[in-house]
């Protein structure tokens, strides 16, 4: 069962997490978002959901702290607008909706997150191929968002991967082929002083990448 944490201005008054609950995810609820973070901390691979309106902190503040805690999806909730939903995106949001949110929706993204992250925390299993030591100090060398597509293309190794589907995995729906593009080429720069992995762009159809032992 997929396992959501709502983190919301008031606890068990708010109809989003018994609407989830109806659509069949075991949701946690915080109104406090010390609490929400608190719990975050025991349980990183939880799906977060954050509404914009906290009381008790800026929610881009919160955001920022969750992303640095959270191994999993975050979706933040918010009135709507250009600004707030960039912001939301580059503080480590996977995806901002506007509200009013249909549950039957939300609920949909929220299990597609939670198995897209599924997937791509099965990149431990290149360790062997690559090297802990070697992987580890790869992985120092990244942006967040850097580390989120290599290991998105990591699980995918030898597999032609489509520019859609990578900023999707990396920005949901609102990514665009100029920033992909810009972060493979950063990727590029810092991988090449490591020469165990490189990133093969084939043109018109997509990435590939390739573990060389």
């Amino acid at each position: 069962m997929d396992r959501v944490l709502v983190i919301d201005q008031v606890e068990g008054q708010h109809g989003l997490a018994q609407g989830l609950r109806h659509q069949g995810l075991e949701v946690e609820e915080e109104a406090v978002s010390e609490d929400g973070v608190r719990r975050l901390r025991e349980e990183p691979r939880l799906t977060v959901v954050i509404d914009e309106t906290l009381p008790s902190v800026a929610a881009g503040e919160l955001l920022v702290v969750l992303r640095e805690v959270s191994e999993g999806p975050i979706v933040m909730i918010g009135a709507g607008g250009e600004t707030a939903m960039v912001e939301a995106l580059l503080k480590g949001a996977d995806v901002y909706l506007e509200r009013p949110v249909r549950i039957e929706e939300l609920a949909a993204r929220l299990r597609s997150l939670s198995r897209r992250y599924a997937r791509v925390s099965g990149v431990d299993g290149y360790i062997t191929a690559i090297g802990e030591g070697q992987l580890g100090k790869i992985f120092e060398q990244l942006s967040k968002t850097e580390t989120k597509l290599l290991r998105y293309l990591l699980e995918r190794s030898g597999q032609l991967t489509a520019p859609e589907e990578l900023m999707n995995s990396v920005w949901g729906e609102c990514g665009k082929e100029t920033s992909l593009r810009f972060y493979i080429w950063q990727l590029r720069r810092k991988l090449a002083g490591f020469g165990s992995i490189e990133i093969m762009n084939m043109k018109g159809m997509g990435y590939l990448l390739k573990v060389i032992n």
